[in-house]
């Protein structure tokens, strides 16, 4: 990848070295999955758009890189199982809560409900990822990871929210967060 683009990584002494984890990281190209698993020093597993799946080889070479399908725009109840099998294990899974790419690259869009619903689920810890690119040959892409968090039913609770809800407002706000840290790391470096 260094061939490609010029990767610089921050926050990575905030990532676990084991256990359940969920990485929850903006999504601005293709790169971005493998970006984020070459950027940690233990394995990764990420759920991606069924249609890839279509064209054989590139579904074996996601496949072959711990990528496994999902649904969007449903319940896709197979890839939910999937991915709380891998939390269950102790492994680490990178996930777009923004559902698809941010094309603008600019802020974060709507987060749909699938991160939430496996943080409350699975009481993984959730680590914000912020990827600046943009994405030129030879560019520098900054990943940088913001500090992992559980969402305890207990602050839930407190909020007066659904574990699903309250996390669903965590995550975003440590997305925006982290975002927010390393656009604005960007403009003065």
């Amino acid at each position: 990848m260094s061939l490609i683009f010029r990767i610089s990584v921050q926050g990575a002494n905030h990532i676990p070295e084991q256990g359940a984890l969920l990485i929850c990281s903006r999504h601005i190209s293709n790169w971005d999955p493998l970006l984020i698993g070459i950027s940690m020093k233990r394995p990764v597993s990420f759920m991606a758009k069924e249609e890839l799946f279509r064209f054989k080889p590139l579904g074996m070479l996601i496949k072959s890189v711990h990528g496994f399908p999902i649904h969007r725009g449903g319940n896709d109840r197979a890839a939910i199982k999937t991915a709380l099998h891998i939390l269950s294990l102790g492994g680490a899974l990178v996930l777009f809560p923004e559902g698809t790419r941010n094309r603008t690259g600019k802020g974060l869009n709507p987060l749909q409900r699938g991160a939430a619903l496996l943080a409350s689920r699975s009481q993984a810890a959730i680590l914000p990822v912020a990827i600046i690119g943009p994405y030129r040959l030879f560019g520098k892409v900054r990943i940088v990871f913001g500090e992992p968090f559980v969402v305890m039913p207990e602050a839930a609770k407190a909020a007066e929210l659904s574990i699903a809800e309250f996390a669903e407002a965590r995550i975003a706000s440590a997305m925006y967060d982290v975002l927010e840290e390393a656009t604005r790391d960007s403009a003065h470096s």
